[in-house]
């Protein structure tokens, strides 16, 4: 997967990570 935007990289990881720790 190639992000062209880092904005959209940069939500996304913090929405997978807040999304991971949430479930945990």
């Amino acid at each position: 997967m190639a992000c062209s935007m880092k904005f959209i990289c940069i939500l996304g990881l913090i929405i997978l990570t807040g999304r991971s720790r949430r479930v945990r």
